[in-house]
């Protein structure tokens, strides 16, 4: 008795590896090495590195003339969030 048909068929009390290995198809997909995939990693290496570039052009110029400026700004804020820090902390301890 076979079960089956068309190209495949199953003999019961078979060989199932046999049966298998009569299927034109490979149950085990070729695995990619690394060697395969080095050149898509460094590709993505090297658009990260242009990505940082990128901006940092950008920030340059959109900061170039206002140097003043933005220090003086990260000194207030910097000097608002110790005083805020402080009066947190005395307040906490009840002075």
């Amino acid at each position: 008795m076979v079960i089956g048909g068309g190209d495949f068929s199953i003999t019961p009390g078979g060989d199932l590896s046999e049966d298998l290995s009569n299927l034109d198809i490979d149950l085990i997909p070729d695995i990619p090495s690394l060697s395969d995939l080095t050149p898509k990693l460094e590709d993505v290496g090297v658009r990260i590195v242009q990505a940082i570039e990128n901006a940092y052009g950008y920030v340059r110029e959109q900061v170039r003339g206002k140097e003043p400026d933005i220090i003086a700004s990260i000194t207030a804020g910097t000097l608002i969030i110790l005083a805020g820090v402080t009066i947190y902390h005395n307040a906490k301890k009840g002075l």
